[in-house]
């Protein structure tokens, strides 16, 4: 019998409810997490970058961003001018700004004045609302300022994004467990320093760093994390089962489309591909001249997806012989008496006939 799901209301959620649905789970309490699920009481990201912004003489350029929780806002700044390379950076509240931009004093302003070379501060936010990053060059009568800065925040974690992702975590958790054969993994949402998700080889732990859930929301494509879970997937349970191309990009990329395309719809892999398009495939290159990065260019996985899309019969052929045999027996009876038109029944009874 199927009972209602109920759940916090997010985008990134709905991509999981079809999935729910399709393995005959029962109802989850709306925020309830499993044993297997954290998320860090801690949300870091990158709130604003810039390798090279020139400001006038005698004027500012400002950067409105709305902080949602408590923290604290880390500013380095670089005056990149050979000569003259001081320069004046603030962090201002709502009132601040309207002081400083009126010319008045702005006391809640917080920054470093005229300072050379690079420097560094933080800026205590006590509540939620919009500041203002203001990098300064009015004191210089003639000569123009170039600032190289990153703005990073260190804040509690939002109720929406907490929410949100034990949610998401939960339904993922509950589903890999009704859906494979496979030790349970642990998901975790933390920062790392970097937009990043990654799977532990030791025991196939997922973990996704707040500063990709961030700059996901920055882009407005949190659909696309979706995908990001499943390919962790790929590599934690190929990996517990003892699988060849375990850790190979390309194929865990694979059993992300293939999970997307037999659970979900194109619309999460089309996510997918707006997000690899949005890579720079020049630092790419680098990074793997330099690092040996092992994921395949970010353009070319928008090809491999594509052509996914158009072969999708044969693609999901292939792995279903790949994946049946690690499946329930519960999901293989389900194939084999309603499949759908990416399942292949008689696989799934040769499977179950076996057991």
């Amino acid at each position: 019998m199927l009972t209602s799901i109920v759940v916090p209301q997010h985008p990134i959620l709905e991509a999981i409810m079809r999935w729910l649905f399709s393995v005959f789970l029962v109802a989850l309490t709306a925020g309830s997490a499993l044993a297997g699920v954290h998320i860090s009481d801690r949300y870091e990201y990158t709130v604003i970058s810039s390798p090279d912004i020139e400001v006038p003489a005698r004027q500012f350029v400002s950067y409105k961003a709305h902080i949602p929780t408590s923290g604290t806002l880390s500013v380095s700044v670089a005056v990149l001018n050979k000569t003259f390379n001081d320069g004046s950076f603030w962090v201002c509240d709502a009132s601040g700004y309207q002081a400083l931009y009126a010319g008045r004093a702005a006391p809640s302003c917080r920054g470093m004045e005229r300072t050379r070379g690079h420097f560094y501060f933080t800026y205590n936010v006590d509540r939620p609302g919009d500041y203002y990053l203001v990098a300064d060059n009015r004191f210089s009568m003639l000569d123009a300022k170039h600032y190289a800065f990153e703005v990073r925040a260190d804040i509690r974690t939002p109720d929406r994004i907490r929410q949100g992702y034990t949610g998401l975590l939960t339904l993922i958790s509950r589903a890999e467990q009704e859906v494979f054969s496979a030790p349970q993994i642990n998901f975790s949402m933390k920062p790392c320093g970097t937009a990043n998700a990654y799977s532990k080889t030791v025991d196939g732990s997922i973990v996704v760093c707040s500063e990709l859930a961030q700059m996901l929301e920055d882009q407005g494509n949190t659909k696309a994390i979706v995908g990001i879970m499943f390919h962790e997937m790929g590599h934690s349970l190929l990996n517990l089962w003892g699988l060849p191309n375990w850790g190979n990009e390309q194929t865990v990329d694979e059993f992300s489309a293939y999970m997307m395309m037999r659970y979900l719809d194109d619309s999460y892999i089309k996510a997918d591909i707006d997000f690899f398009s949005n890579g720079n495939t020049q630092q790419e290159v680098a990074n793997m001249v330099k690092n040996g990065d092992p994921h395949p260019l970010s353009i070319q996985r928008v090809r491999n997806l594509q052509a996914i899309l158009k072969n999708r019969t044969g693609f999901m052929q292939r792995w279903n012989r790949a994946l049946y045999p690690h499946m329930k027996t519960s999901v293989l009876q389900g194939i084999a008496q309603w499949p759908t038109t990416s399942d292949d029944p008689l696989l799934a009874r040769e499977i179950l006939a076996q057991r």
